[in-house]
């Protein structure tokens, strides 16, 4: 029996997003959470939640039932050195690049491995999170799911997958922070100020994300018709981002991030 539930290695940004997310929500209690940094400033700050505090990587692998890996892919082959023999058999990575494969590598024993892709909005709870989960316990995978369900939604998919969802969702937000950003300097230039224009901007957004999500099972061709008028002022706007071929900008974007996905993953 591990005297932790979970054990964190690297407590940066999106590491502190997930156990935030764990708290609020009472899914484990702190005191049965266990970290390791070589960041002592953050880990102190952790402290102040009530979570523990290792001396090593080694003492929060073999400490805990669950391992959340955290840390920079590049940082992954040094820390797994120190804890080659550890004896945590539930390893749960958030490494972009970090195929479970590696991963597997660097242990002496088998381990259980979940491959997680979440992204930034995990920050405010409106995350996405794709995750492998192969080869877990039902009990375990619910588990699992409920960490990331803590911070946003969350599907399981097969981890050949993943470097397609870096593509979607791993680096979607910057996306649409570019379509806003665009939306309201566009808005300046047709007489706005960029206070309002942003607040239109982000309002659309949100709304249209929302009517798609009400209308899941809706072409959201038919989405687009709804708003368009025959001769009216969107169709305009449509039929100009078609002529200047924005889906297949939108395509070649997805794809070229993809395709540096695979290259780091190889790597």
């Amino acid at each position: 029996m591990k005297k932790y539930q979970l054990g964190v290695i690297g407590t940066g940004f999106m590491a502190k997003a997930i156990l935030q997310g764990i708290l609020q929500n009472n899914l484990i209690s702190a005191d049965n959470i266990i970290v390791y940094d070589i960041n002592l400033q953050q880990m102190e700050q952790l402290k102040k939640e009530g979570v523990a505090i290792a001396n090593s990587c080694l003492e929060v692998a073999n400490k805990a039932e669950y391992l959340l890996f955290a840390i920079k892919p590049q940082n992954f082959n040094a820390v797994a050195a120190e804890m080659q023999n550890c004896t945590c058999t539930k390893i749960i990575s958030i490494m972009a690049g970090v195929s479970i494969a590696k991963i597997q590598s660097a242990f002496v024993e088998k381990k259980t491995i979940a491959r997680a892709m979440p992204n930034l909005p995990v920050s405010i709870s409106a995350g996405m999170t794709a995750i492998e989960l192969a080869g877990f316990t039902e009990n375990d995978k619910n588990f699992i799911l409920q960490i990331f369900s803590s911070i946003g939604k969350v599907i399981a998919i097969e981890e050949s997958k993943i470097d397609a969802v870096t593509g979607i969702s791993g680096s979607g937000p910057a996306y649409v922070f570019l379509f806003i950003k665009a939306l309201a300097e566009a808005g300046v230039k047709q007489g706005l100020t960029l206070q309002e224009s942003k607040t239109l901007a982000i309002q659309t957004v949100l709304g249209a994300a929302l009517m798609v999500e009400k209308n899941f099972n809706s072409a959201l061709s038919d989405l687009i018709g709804a708003v368009c008028s025959k001769g009216g002022t969107t169709i305009e706007a449509i039929e100009s981002f078609m002529q200047d071929g924005f889906e297949e900008t939108v395509d070649h974007a997805v794809a070229a991030c993809v395709h540096r996905a695979k290259e780091l993953s190889n790597t």
